[in-house]
């Protein structure tokens, strides 16, 4: 969610004429810096040795559950060789980076954190008088193999023998793991212990495969089952450890986990999102290749929840799910006021966004890589509309008719295409960083005189629903340069969701689980004042009584 900053800081931005100047702080390291003198510090003053700080901007992909790594680079002049020293006291690599951005003369109690990551990489320029730094976001830390343990035999197997000799068991899970499943071959055999050489207790042709005889040196992988709501999963995968001691979802094998610390982690946001648009959505994996944690993360999980992973202004990794907005998930609101420069309008007429097909594989078969079922579905309106056929395939391991089932897989295929069965218009802004800083998935309301308003053929457009999907800051400038995308939410619709009653909407029934009143109705409360039961344009919204 965006950072509300201070008036403090507000009023230096409407000054046009104030320098901006920012402040560098590298985990564990005592010595801060900066690239300019700083008013009034709250803690050690800065050594003004920081320049050439520029940022790569971050991006989502809202479709795909994606996101980019947003980089940021900048120098540190090499002082009489500190900044050498520094780097071999202490091992730079990955430590966690924050910038703050202020204004000279103003006090740093009233500055803000544009930048939290980790330091990626750090190279002498060829001056020898700077050295470079790379920093990236936290999502960095997901770019790690998961499902990775794999050995040999170190001993034939028969089709009977409930021992089985590895080379190794280290990354397999140990009997307290719950996930008990060692595949060679064709084979699936559970077991119940280990040592650190074999697999006891071992239970074969199991998960529809057949026991067999396997030779010495044939490579054995661990397969994990995961089965559950998939936001539930994909924090379990961030933050298992395979020792249970990273908090709550710390209950995967290490080979399972990318032990990402929890603090790094927007852990309250992934459950709320799970429990207000998931509750009830569940997925099953049978997986025993390595894939890289973040790639499986997007793919497998976000894309078929409708959401996407970020980064928030504390750097944590943090998610969205995109779906109509509620009033408390509005970010700031961007007028002409708060622009440099007129928006640049671009109609995005069948080019990104654009899907009036889906073409769903799905009931993955790990024995045979096969996926046994496929679904079409088509926005047959959208595709005489236009005159074209826009078709996302994918593939999706989670999805199981016999776990899932088949209305939750056409609910995901149903929001795919009401959300970008139309071309969907997109915007480039530029502002002064905001009175909030706005990160990619904020959705923003923006009044402008200058924006075509498509649905009335008429220029000019208020409090249309635009969703941020990349950021891209100037520091010299102290801008930001925003691609908006539109909604389409604000096309004369009022959505709301259905509310158990007399109760604020923090969480919603499952749909098949509501009556056939409330589905009548969308939205349902005995209750509507100014906290709850209000449509997305302030109205009362619809209600009944007992």
């Amino acid at each position: 969610m965006s950072q509300a900053v201070n008036t403090t800081y507000a009023r230096a931005l409407r000054n046009k004429a104030l320098q901006p100047v920012y402040i560098l702080e590298i985990e564990g390291v005592p010595t801060r810096f900066s690239d300019g003198p700083i008013t009034s510090p709250t803690g050690s003053v800065p050594e003004k040795w920081m320049n050439n700080l520029q940022g790569a901007g971050a991006q989502i992909t809202v479709d795909e559950g994606k996101s980019s790594l947003g980089a940021v680079t900048f120098s540190l002049l090499d002082k009489d060789d500190k900044i050498t020293r520094m780097a071999f006291q202490y091992q730079l690599g990955n430590r966690a980076v924050t910038i703050k951005s202020g204004f000279q003369g103003m006090p740093e109690e009233k500055f803000v954190t544009v930048v939290t990551g980790r330091i990626l990489d750090y190279t002498l320029a060829q001056d020898n008088i700077n050295w470079n730094f790379q920093v990236v976001n936290y999502l960095k830390d997901e770019k790690q193999d998961v499902f990775k343990a794999f050995n040999k035999l170190t001993a034939p197997v028969t089709a009977v023998d409930v021992t089985v000799n590895v080379a190794s068991t280290a990354l397999f899970p140990t009997a307290t793991a719950g996930v008990l499943y060692v595949k060679i071959e064709d084979e699936v055999i559970s077991y119940t212990g280990t040592t650190p050489t074999s697999f006891t207790g071992c239970v074969r042709g199991q998960l529809g495969t057949v026991a067999a005889a396997h030779a010495v040196d044939v490579e054995t992988t661990n397969l994990v089952v995961l089965q559950g709501n998939p936001l539930t999963l994909a924090l379990q995968i961030l933050t298992s450890t395979g020792l249970g001691t990273n908090g709550p979802y710390d209950v995967l094998p290490t080979c399972a986990g990318l032990g990402i610390d929890q603090a790094n982690i927007d852990v309250t946001k992934f459950e709320s999102e799970r429990d207000r648009w998931l509750s009830a959505v569940n997925f099953r994996f049978e997986e025993f290749d390595k894939v890289e944690g973040k790639k499986f993360l997007e793919e497998q999980i976000y894309t078929f929840c409708n959401a996407y992973p970020i980064t928030d202004k504390q750097g944590r990794i943090s998610i969205k799910v995109y779906q109509p907005p509620l009033p408390s998930t509005i970010a700031a609101t961007i007028t002409d006021d708060d622009l440099i420069g007129p928006p640049r309008f671009q109609g995005n007429v069948l080019e990104r966004y654009f899907f009036n097909e889906v073409d769903i594989q799905y009931d993955y078969d790990f024995k045979t890589g096969l996926y046994l079922s496929r679904a079409l579905y088509e926005d047959s309106t959208s595709q005489v509309t236009f005159g074209d056929v826009r078709t996302k395939a994918v593939q999706s391991r989670g999805f199981r008719t016999d776990v899932t089932g088949v209305n939750r897989i056409d609910n995901w295929a149903t929001r795919i295409l009401k959300r970008f069965g139309i071309p969907s218009p997109v915007l480039k802004v530029k502002a002064f960083f905001n009175q909030s800083l706005l990160e990619p998935g904020d959705i923003v309301p923006l009044t402008s005189a200058f924006v075509p308003d498509l649905s009335r053929g008429i220029r000019g457009i208020t409090n249309q629903l635009m969703e941020v999907v990349q950021v891209d800051p100037n520091f010299r400038e102290a801008t930001e340069e925003f691609l908006l995308l539109n909604t389409g939410y604000s096309y004369g619709r009022k959505y709301a969701a259905i509310s158990p009653s007399a109760q604020a909407p923090t969480f919603f029934p499952v749909w098949t689980l509501a009556s056939a009143t409330q589905r009548l109705y969308a939205f349902i409360s005995r209750k509507v004042n100014a906290t709850y039961g209000v449509m997305s344009d302030g109205s009362d919204g619809y209600y009944i009584t007992p």
